[in-house]
């Protein structure tokens, strides 16, 4: 059934699950470079082409999770006049952007992106991403 001895798939499982913060707004650990969260403005053309009417945003995009254990992707959002706070949560696997037109141009934010597994465990390091509207 299994390829792989369960010893050496329990340590692969151990080394890429992370205990999930005490609220997901916490403190976001050190800024990460991972490449599969990224964030940029978004112009009217595509807000279009995604469905809505804002003349400004932020699109956010990341890549697709695995699907054995997963629960949600959640994206929170911070500002200088905000706190982190929870601004997008979806259990649909297949969504992959999230569009913030809740957002003022010429300010800055900060995105903060993770993969939740169905027992709340978050998968691999919480990704950050910054981008000013």
């Amino acid at each position: 059934m299994f390829k792989r001895p369960l010893a050496v798939l329990a340590l692969l499982v151990a080394a890429t699950s992370l205990p999930a913060p005490a609220a997901f707004g916490a403190e976001p650990p050190p800024e990460s470079t991972a490449s599969t969260f990224v964030c940029s403005r978004a112009d009217a053309a595509t807000i279009a082409a995604l469905g809505g009417t804002a003349t400004h945003g932020i699109l956010c995009r990341w890549n697709q999770a695995a699907s054995l254990g997963f629960g949600s992707y959640r994206v929170a959002r911070q500002s200088a006049e905000r706190p982190m706070t929870n601004a997008f949560r979806t259990s649909d696997l297949r969504t992959l952007h999230f569009l913030d037109t809740h957002v003022s141009p010429g300010t800055r934010y900060r995105y903060r992106f993770g993969s939740v597994q169905s027992d709340g465990t978050v998968n691999g390091s919480l990704v950050t991403a910054t981008v000013v509207a």
